[in-house]
């Protein structure tokens, strides 16, 4: 007796799991058990549900097949209109630049070669490693070091302008921290061998 209700008890907790949870039908990578946050006119927020403390994330209903509810109830999503462009008045200009805003912050890494580059050069002479810093932050990042997600947002000035402006700060955040950090191991290695020229010269002169 104890045994069936155990097996009861344990397949209505099984159900209650597999229905406390949102689940996302991609297109291309399956399902993906999440927790919806909040659907637009172009996206769809959520979080992973093993995670859900971690950051929003978003997907393009363009990707998606269906969303499932905790409560059990389906929506059902334009599967043949995969290559359907957005336009401006889907979004206000406002959202729009702030969507690739926060965009640029979650895609961009563009910026690795021209700070490892001003990292190198500024190692061997931080005089030196000036010129990329100032030449390479002072320019926009070029469209083949820009990873978006959609080309169409991208048609857009709003969204274009918030994800490229973002971009750009992004790269001279990483470039102006990278020749801040090999400006300092110079410092700290000048430190060093002063001491121990120092060092060295009063050993000379032992009284």
């Amino acid at each position: 007796m104890k045994g069936i209700i155990f097996l009861i008890l344990t397949i209505v907790l099984a159900v209650n799991i597999s229905f406390s949870q949102d689940v996302i039908s991609m297109k291309d990578s399956g399902d993906s058990q999440v927790k919806i946050i909040e659907i637009t006119p172009i996206e769809i927020l959520y979080k992973r549900f093993d995670n859900l403390d971690g950051a929003v994330l978003s997907i393009f209903k363009s990707e998606v097949l269906s969303v499932r509810y905790e409560n059990g109830t389906r929506d059902l999503f334009n599967v043949d209109n995969q290559d359907a462009t957005i336009t401006n008045s889907s979004l206000p200009s406002r959202d729009l630049y702030r969507r690739g805003y926060t965009d640029a912050t979650r895609c961009y890494t563009g910026y690795h070669y021209a700070a490892t580059a001003t990292f190198i050069v500024s190692i061997i002479s931080p005089l030196a490693g000036l010129i990329p810093a100032i030449v390479c932050s002072s320019t926009r990042p070029t469209n083949n070091n820009l990873p978006y997600q959609k080309t169409e947002l991208m048609k857009l000035p709003e969204y274009n302008h918030g994800y490229t402006h973002h971009a750009k700060r992004i790269k001279q955040r990483k470039i102006w921290s990278n020749f801040g950090i090999a400006l300092g191991i110079n410092i700290l290695v000048g430190i060093l061998i002063s001491s121990n020229w120092r060092g060295k010269v009063l050993n000379n002169y032992d009284f």
